[in-house]
């Protein structure tokens, strides 16, 4: 391991991109959040939301993956599907009954875009989220467009590019009404634990991190599975480091013959349970089998959700995973801000 973490002044050195300083302010980025939802709301038109029998989310990356959570989130309640749709173009169904919510942070992410002039020409019921770019200014087109605040990466968005499609969703009557207040409280006092200048011996998120060697193993059930997936996401774009993440119990029917054929990790695994207290005695059988089978190759870290609502525990793990995130990048001395790849890959595209 490299960075000592409680150097504040090595991390602030390593942190040349401010990532941990915009993460510190995600309790207030959540309530900014929640008005633009709710302003946005007050500005759609009459009708938009008539006759809707099914709802797809077309985004890439930090984009999507809010997606992702509201797919999970409101699995149970929904009144039509919701459907998270990566890539170029949208499934042969979406039309006139369809209501299609475009994501794209920059608003100049391609595979959004060419999903967008699908669901003009399909004649998808559109709503389009995005700070700026070539989303905004094809937003006339839309049934309504939703403008958030510009100059973050859209990973350390993720309150702008969630919180205001679940207002959408409560108004058109497909999920219902969520109270997302408590959001920010329950993340607000784990920053209080979790901040730069909190020691390693009081800080959560530190000593995870200082656990965490080579490749990650991400495992959520339920709504705790986008939660994974963004762990995962974030392990790769701010520590660079090779991550997995699989669903449970799904990955009990496959995955789970891998470890089989491990004869040794050498400690260069880490599996990292996301876990909340409202589980069923099955998946708690199924998270007991898994870490009792894989302690002899792995080490093993249970993360358990804070929050009195799905929402804010769903959250509250997120939150802890872009912080370990962080300090798992300033151990290996990496400014977690810059995605260099990626950016060299969109240029060549």
């Amino acid at each position: 391991m490299g960075m000592d973490l409680d150097d504040i002044e090595g991390i602030e050195r390593v942190d040349r991109g401010g990532m941990l300083d915009v993460i510190e302010k995600f309790p207030e980025q959540v309530e900014e959040a929640i008005k633009i939802g709710k302003d946005a709301l007050s500005e759609i038109k009459q009708g938009t939301f008539k006759n809707i029998k099914n709802v797809i989310i077309t985004g890439m990356g930090g984009s999507a993956i809010g997606g992702e959570m509201i797919a999970s989130l409101f699995k149970k309640e929904s009144k039509v599907p919701i459907i998270v749709n990566r890539g170029y173009e949208l499934p042969s169904f979406a039309g006139k009954e369809t209501l299609l919510i475009a994501v794209s942070y920059s608003g100049n992410t391609e595979e959004t875009l060419s999903c967008f002039k699908e669901a003009v020409n399909n004649e998808c019921k559109t709503i389009s989220i995005s700070s700026g770019g070539k989303l905004e200014r094809m937003a006339e087109q839309a049934d309504f467009h939703i403008k958030i605040p510009a100059g973050m990466q859209p990973r350390a968005a993720l309150a702008y590019l969630l919180l205001p499609q679940i207002e959408i969703l409560g108004k058109a009557g497909i999920i219902k009404k969520v109270d997302v207040s408590g959001v920010k409280k329950t993340l607000s006092a784990m920053r209080d634990r979790m901040k730069k200048d909190v020691p390693s011996a009081e800080n959560p998120a530190k000593r995870i991190a200082m656990r965490i060697g080579g490749t990650a193993i991400i495992y959520g059930h339920g709504f705790m599975e986008a939660a994974a997936t963004r762990w995962r996401q974030q392990l790769n774009e701010n520590a660079k480091m090779m991550a997995f993440d699989f669903g449970v119990p799904e990955a009990n029917h496959n995955e789970l013959m891998a470890w089989e054929g491990i004869e040794e990790s050498n400690g260069l695994i880490t599996c990292i349970f996301l876990r909340h207290e409202n589980e069923s005695e099955q998946i708690k059988k199924r998270f007991d089998f898994m870490k009792k089978i894989y302690e002899k190759y792995a080490d093993g870290v249970e993360i358990f959700a804070d929050g009195g609502d799905e929402i804010s525990r769903l959250m509250s793990v997120v939150y802890m995973g872009d912080y370990v995130s962080n300090y798992c990048a300033l151990l290996r001395d990496i400014d977690p801000t810059p995605v260099s790849l990626i950016q060299k890959l969109k240029k060549k595209l």
